[in-house]
């Protein structure tokens, strides 16, 4: 059965967690406000680079240089503000954080709240013990439990997280240049650069660089753990083995080394504390690089509620500036949303001596007492003995335990409205930004300046390409049905080429292949097959010229495409034929999608496409005829040898058949000398119908080439043209962020 302030802790998470969804869409949208907002920076950053106009450019300097980034800036704080109210109301406890010096009790008073050993937690009079953050939770409240064993689980750096986040630190504090990239490259004998000059017979540094110089020299007692899995579930007597820096005896162990973080779970000897988990910190103090800073993450995003802890010096002790006063000061900027004096406790460690001389309770006083003059400022400043377990239970956690109860819910709400607070700043400095933006080129409408100087163009473009192309159609139209000369010619050459060297064997190399393959039949069914595909071959050769003609059509409407509808230029290369009409429709490709102006583009794509891809191939429209005749060449198809055999009989058909089939080859393709033309005017003709007749095409051109203007008439736009478009293209990324902050976070 759960008490009241059980119930009350319980009820708090469930309420926080409420608020989970509603806070990730508000950073959702703080992510997508960074989004349009550098691409906002991006392109200013571009313009800087065209404008040339100074009444423009000193504005968008302005904006690109220091109002934007200062923007982003803002965008990220709060970005990183409200990912750590987020973690807050996402956990399943209430965190209470242990915040002190070593050596000043922080271990005792955990070890008196969770009922946890030394072994668990370890303790020294003498050394820094406690190695990593553990975060102790109370068990009996989670009901996932199905064990009251206390039970540890840790969670390791990966090799890169470990030189990025421990050995860097290292590194960039100590001037030693740039980290290695490798964890092989670290444990190399003699890589860590010699110590600067400048830091050496300093103490500080000196002792840094030394455990700098440890963690390369023991890696070989923690390297595989940098490589093992996460989280490890480990039993209660195996958790000091990695998360102490020492053992019992006081001999080192590296384990820690390795450890991000560690879990212990177990119930806590007061049973009644709820969801509740403590964070012990390591020891601050040590020549750890880094302890610092990751308690003041730590502070920040993990803990709800804060415990100082000090332990005053029997023989005199004051607010030490540095020390005391300086931690009080850092933990205090770890969560700025949240007066610090509304979640912490100043806990004086008391120590109970055998004499006066040995009994700080003096000292304890006066530190209580002066708190206020140094302007600490806590919500209760608590004299306790903390190994003492049953006065820490009265005076401290039945104190915060109490006051979390009470008082967290108004905390979080404080804590949630000064995160709104923030936001509703953030989006007031957004609409000014975006005020700023768009008088950056003044006020005039962007049409207003290119848009009639356009139309003009266009449609002198569009008359001349019209009369261009359908004069082209014309004349192919004349030609279509006469025989085609560069045919004609390719068919004669060939034909010619096989008579004045005909690949028929002579008589001599008859007798070699009789008497190689045992007879004339024989050497005559091979010379059938030699000459069939030495004929087929000389055929072959067709198929190059077809496709030099196909170039020679697709290079005159490249021409007309050039000449007479500037397009060369839109490609902006030296490219004719063949290769200026791929690139057109490669270019036309680019405007894919479901838009209108996609929709428009079809027919123009389509012709581009069609015309690019046609060939006129010799193997699917000519090669069958020609392999018809060669039929007669096929062994079981030509005449028989009659007796009596001989090498001159064998030569005397195969010359004979050559040349009948070479004769029937050349008449069917002359029944063919048309076809090239005919092609070549059905192609251009599907070209001209899909990009000039078909409907709508002409508003095509129109959406294309408004947007490609610049390439097309580069010199008749130039400067005009372009601070248009570059207008156009920035009002554009203006009204993504104006359309961005319509999507206010809310939580």
């Amino acid at each position: 059965m759960l008490t009241l302030r059980a119930t009350q802790i319980a009820k708090i998470i469930e309420n926080r967690k409420s608020y989970g969804h509603k806070i990730e869409a508000a950073i959702a949208n703080l992510s997508f406000y960074e989004k349009v907002v550098g691409d906002l920076k991006s392109h200013s950053e571009q313009l800087l680079e065209q404008i040339v106009d100074k009444s423009i450019l000193w504005q968008l300097e302005r904006l690109a240089k220091t109002d934007i980034p200062a923007m982003l800036s803002d965008i990220e704080s709060e970005i990183i503000g409200l990912d750590k109210l987020r973690k807050r109301f996402s956990r399943d406890t209430l965190n209470i954080g242990v915040v002190g010096k070593a050596r000043e009790g922080k271990s005792t008073l955990l070890k008196s709240i969770s009922g946890l050993s030394s072994e668990e937690i370890p303790t020294s009079d003498r050394q820094h013990c406690t190695g990593v953050k553990v975060n102790i939770r109370h068990g009996n409240s989670l009901e996932y439990l199905s064990s009251a064993e206390t039970y540890g689980e840790i969670w390791f750096y990966t090799e890169n997280s470990f030189l990025n986040e421990v050995i860097a630190l290292y590194y960039t504090e100590l001037s030693l240049g740039n980290c290695p990239l490798t964890l092989d490259e670290f444990a190399k004998p003699g890589s860590i650069p010699p110590l600067p000059d400048r830091l050496k017979n300093i103490s500080e540094y000196e002792s840094k660089y030394k455990k700098l110089q440890e963690y390369q020299k023991n890696l070989k007692h923690y390297r595989h753990l940098l490589q093992a899995p996460s989280p490890r579930v480990i039993c209660k007597s195996d958790i000091r083995e990695y998360v102490a820096q020492h053992d019992s005896s006081g001999e080192p162990i590296y384990n820690y080394v390795a450890v991000r973080e560690a879990r212990v779970t177990c119930n806590f000897p007061q049973s009644d504390v709820g969801q509740i988990a403590l964070v012990d910190m390591p020891g601050l103090g040590d020549t750890t690089v880094g302890d610092e800073q990751r308690l003041i993450k730590a502070l920040g995003e993990e803990v709800d509620f804060v415990l100082f802890i000090r332990l005053p010096n029997p023989t005199g002790a004051y607010w030490d500036i540095d020390n005391h006063i300086g931690l009080y000061d850092k933990v205090r900027n770890a969560l700025t949303e949240l007066p610090i004096e509304k979640w912490s406790f100043m806990i004086l460690n008391r120590i109970v001596g055998q004499s006066p001389a040995n009994d700080n309770l003096k000292n304890c006083e006066y530190l209580q007492n002066t708190i206020q003059d140094v302007n600490i400022k806590v919500v209760d400043c608590v004299i306790a003995n903390c190994q003492n377990t049953e006065e820490v239970n009265n005076k401290i956690l039945d104190r915060i335990l109490n006051y979390l109860a009470n008082s967290m819910s108004d905390l979080d709400q404080e804590y949630a409205s000064a995160r709104r607070r923030s936001l509703n700043q953030l989006q007031d400095k957004l609409k000014e930004l975006i005020k700023k933006a768009k008088s950056a080129f003044g006020q005039a409408e962007v049409h207003d300046v290119w848009f009639p100087v356009f139309i003009n163009l266009f449609n002198k473009l569009w008359n001349n390409l019209s009369v261009g192309l359908e004069s082209l159609l014309d004349s192919l139209a004349v030609e279509r049905d006469v025989p085609n000369s560069q045919f004609s010619e390719l068919v004669n050459h060939v034909v010619q080429n096989c008579q004045e060297h005909p690949g028929i064997p002579a008589i001599e190399e008859i007798e070699r292949l009789r008497a190689n393959l045992g007879g004339y039949q024989a050497a005559y069914n091979t010379c059938l097959n030699n000459v069939r595909t030495y004929i087929s071959q000389q055929f072959l050769t067709i198929d190059r010229g077809l496709k030099l003609y196909v170039g020679d059509i697709k290079s005159k409407v490249a021409k007309v495409l050039a000449e007479e509808g500037c397009l060369g230029k839109l490609i902006g290369t030296e490219a004719q034929g063949a290769e200026l009409i791929q690139m057109i429709a490669n270019t036309l490709a680019k405007y894919e999608g479901n838009s209108i102006e996609s929709e428009k583009l079809q027919n123009i794509k389509l012709g581009f496409e069609i015309l690019s891809e046609f060939n006129l191939s010799y193997r699917e429209v000519m090669q069958h005829r020609i392999r018809k005749q060669l039929d007669r060449l096929m062994p079981d198809k030509a005449p028989q040898l009659s007796q009596p055999f001989s090498a001159k009989q064998v030569y005397n058909f195969i010359k004979t058949l050559y040349d009948e089939v070479l004769y029937d080859c050349k008449q069917a393709l002359n029944e063919l000398l048309n076809e090239p033309s005919q092609a070549a005017y059905a192609i251009v003709e599907e070209f001209v119908d899909r990009v000039l007749r078909a409907e709508g095409v002409k508003d095509g051109w129109l959406i294309f080439l408004q947007t490609e203007r610049t390439k097309v008439w580069s010199s008749e736009f130039k400067t005009l043209t372009d601070n248009a478009y570059l207008h156009q293209k920035w009002l554009s990324l203006v009204k993504r962020v104006e359309e961005a902050i319509k999507l206010e976070p809310d939580f």
